[in-house]
């Protein structure tokens, strides 16, 4: 067994899955690695990104390369924009694909630079935690640049909702769990986050 566990580390030292997350994502790390590995695939992941359009200078810094990079950026990381300011008043400039001091922003452009930075690019979607919306205009110009959309939210409830139990939850009495409360991801959500993303990288069924 533990052979089993380590076998990704015994044959290759290059990750094969790289993850860019921010949100609630990247709170779901240890069941997400755990879940890949059982898959017998190593993983990295980037340093927190600011922003979409940090995204490929996060991919550009995983080791070696990976076969497939899941992305996952919180709706609260916006793309910035030139009308932004500091306290001070004064516009920072931002050094990315963004350009700097555009006060419009082509998504399709920025979507096109993150497909472009990497290989098979899976996008984490979702309604109700902290990640890009599924019908979100960001979520629909990274489609149309060719990257794939992995909707996690289908095994999600909203805040405190109780949601009938999988046969992998730990469950109380009432035979159900939530998945979401407001602080975002409980451990139940982020482990159905976790199976939803393997499935999808893997093309299997969660279970």
């Amino acid at each position: 067994m533990v052979l089993w566990w380590w076998w990704p580390g015994l044959t290759d030292e290059r990750p094969e899955v790289g993850i860019v997350a921010s949100g609630d994502v990247r709170t779901a790390a240890e069941p997400l690695d755990r879940r890949l590995r059982e898959q017998g695939l190593r993983t990295e992941w980037s340093d927190e990104p600011v922003d979409w359009c940090s995204v490929p200078e996060s991919l550009a810094g995983l080791a070696g390369g990976v076969d497939i990079a899941v992305v996952a950026i919180g709706r609260n990381n916006a793309i910035p924009t030139g009308d932004s300011t500091t306290d001070s008043g004064v516009e920072p400039a931002v050094e990315s694909i963004c350009g700097e001091g555009d006060d419009v922003l082509d998504l399709d452009d920025v979507a096109e630079a993150v497909v472009g930075a990497g290989p098979r690019i899976v996008v984490i979607t979702a309604d109700d935690i902290d990640v890009l919306g599924p019908d979100d205009e960001m979520a629909a110009a990274l489609r149309r640049a060719g990257a794939t959309t992995i909707d996690v939210g289908r095994l999600l409830g909203g805040v405190d909702e109780p949601m009938v139990c999988a046969w992998w939850d730990d469950c109380d009495s009432t035979g159900t769990v939530v998945t979401v409360d407001s602080a975002g991801l409980t451990d139940a959500g982020s482990q159905r986050v976790a199976r939803t993303i393997v499935a999808g990288v893997v093309g299997e069924g969660p279970g």
